[in-house]
């Protein structure tokens, strides 16, 4: 089958990286996608998913694996961004696990202990989490109760969490390509024979440098002008704040602002890293509680010099690569797939653990012009989209003809 009479299924959530796939394969397969957004009831519209078009509405109601069968059915390949229950559900039976092509999000892989066995908070972030955990909010429990009567949701309510995530370790064991811009993670699960057995690896990346920052706009970028610093990327424990906010009290933080972006997550989490950031910061604590556009982000990111993103596990990918395109000077955790990457291709990359201390005297210093560049050259090289397009298109069509 030649590459452009493909059709290719992609099924979804409403997550706001979805818009950074579409780009991608609409520049490599035109007009050959159709996307799947998977919704719970009640949902009114989509509220993250802006630029994407072809889309149908899903609602998980209990009968949205029938109607995803029918769409494998119908189309050459059958995208998953991400494996939730639903998905796990339909990889299981679904008879041709050969069209599915798994783009790994993260949260699937990371969360779920049949799967990723590493830790993913540290010891203060622990503790806040294990708080929170034992405060149930009664708004929240009625609610979900009100869920589960209005939409007859019973039949999914009794598969427990537990259930759930081994049906999606399970699930996986079927999958026969896998993509990721990390090829460590590709690697993690063939070495622990997660995948099935010779299992196809399909660079990608939803992040291509252009989305980000315009096309044509590489060259007139420019190097961030303040010495603001970035915390993390969403309100989530993973992104281990307080951590990092038991470091940054040893240093002399005048004149700086903590941009902490909080507006996508949970918010029990967004309350209380927001009230532990004032009572420590009180002057220069400054949290994002609202969704920002790329446009807007960048316009942000332009006042901060260094960023700190101290997740264990991959998180956050489309904005550690934009603020090191940008000019940043990027602080990663030592335990992420991530960290490894970038060093493996060479960036200039500047560890949490080892080099976030009070009494390193150039930990806040700014990158210089040249070493700005020599980042950017290697990410050009890496995940620019025309690379990202070739890629893609390549390893589609090796895939379908292997």
């Amino acid at each position: 089958m030649a590459i452009e009479d493909i059709s290719i299924a992609h099924i979804c959530q409403d997550e706001k990286f979805i818009d950074g796939a579409f780009h991608s394969f609409d520049l490599a397969f035109p007009g050959q996608n159709k996307f799947y957004v998977l919704v719970p009831p009640g949902a009114q519209n989509i509220r993250y998913i802006r630029k994407a078009s072809n889309l149908t509405i899903v609602v998980i109601d209990g009968s949205e694996v029938e109607l995803l069968l029918k769409v494998c059915e119908q189309h050459t390949l059958v995208v998953l961004h991400g494996i939730t229950h639903s998905v796990a559900l339909l990889i299981e039976r679904f008879d041709k696990p050969e069209k599915f092509v798994w783009l790994i999000l993260g949260a699937e892989l990371y969360q779920n202990q049949h799967i990723y066995t590493g830790d993913l908070f540290g010891s203060l972030t622990t503790n806040l989490r294990g708080r929170s955990e034992r405060k149930v909010s009664l708004t929240d429990f009625l609610r979900k109760i009100y869920r589960r009567v209005k939409y007859k949701r019973l039949a999914i309510s009794e598969v427990s969490v537990e259930e759930q995530l081994k049906d999606v370790a399970r699930s996986i064991g079927r999958i026969k390509c896998c993509a990721s811009l990390l090829k460590e993670e590709f690697e993690y699960l063939e070495n622990r024979q997660k995948l099935a057995d010779g299992a196809y690896y399909l660079p990608f990346t939803f992040y291509p440098i252009e989305y980000f920052i315009g096309k044509g706009k590489g060259a007139s970028v420019v190097p961030p002008r303040g010495e603001n610093i970035l915390i993390g990327n969403s309100a989530s424990y993973t992104n281990n704040h307080l951590e990092v906010f038991e470091k940054l009290r040893n240093f002399d933080l005048t004149g700086r602002k903590l941009i902490t972006p909080l507006s996508y997550g949970d918010p029990q989490y967004v309350k209380a890293i927001s009230g532990i950031g004032y009572q420590q910061f009180p002057d220069i604590f400054h949290p994002l509680t609202k969704f920002l556009t790329i446009e807007s982000y960048n316009e942000i990111l332009s006042s901060c010099s260094i960023v700190i993103m101290n997740h264990y596990r991959q998180q956050g990918i489309g904005n550690i690569l934009s603020t090191i395109y940008l000019g940043c000077k990027v602080y990663l955790s030592e335990e992420s797939i991530l960290y490894s990457f970038l060093q493996r291709i060479g960036c200039l990359i500047f560890s949490v653990e080892s080099d976030l201390n009070a009494e390193n005297r150039e930990a806040f210093k700014p990158l210089s012009l040249p070493e700005i560049e020599y980042n950017r050259k290697i990410l050009i090289a890496e995940i620019s989209s025309d690379k990202v397009v070739s890629r893609l298109q390549n390893g589609v069509n090796e895939y379908l003809h292997s």
